[in-house]
């Protein structure tokens, strides 16, 4: 069999997911809000679920590489904003309808975990990382229909 083609894209947060976010921190502070704890209660709550949220998603946009590659050899290759360049290794992928979710492992194994959605992936990149994830022995490939 011919080794697969390397795969290389610039990576971003997907700005659904990031939507996707919000609206359900927004849902949980509508909760607080309506629940029957007192009102000081409900704003140091809601406070903490908005501060929580803003941390994290600063810590995923700044622990997220720029730029990731899949190369026929099988070993990933990942680029951060800083410069700095590692080889990672892939621990499971999920496959859900257009999203692809990738958990990968890079050499100080620190997880490295990719959102690839439809706004910030194109289409052909994801239909062939899907072709090749359906190749490999990815531990846990889950897929589930479009």
């Amino acid at each position: 069999m011919k080794s697969a083609p390397a795969i290389a894209f610039d990576y971003r947060l997907s700005r659904r997911l990031l939507f996707a976010v919000c609206a359900v921190s927004a849902l949980a502070v509508t909760a607080l809000m309506l629940s029957g704890l007192p009102r000081w209660g409900k704003w140091i709550l809601g406070i903490a679920v908005v501060g929580y949220v803003i941390s994290g998603m600063r810590r995923e946009r700044d622990r997220a590489p720029k730029r990731a590659a899949w190369r026929a050899d099988g070993d990933w290759r990942l680029v951060f904003s800083d410069g700095f360049q590692t080889s990672a290794g892939i621990r499971s992928a999920a496959l859900r309808g257009g999203w692809i979710f990738l958990n990968l492992r890079i050499e100080n194994d620190s997880p490295v975990r990719l959102v690839l959605a439809p706004d910030n992936c194109d289409a052909d990149t994801r239909r062939r990382l899907r072709v090749r994830l359906a190749q490999t022995d990815a531990p846990d490939m889950r897929s589930s229909a479009p």
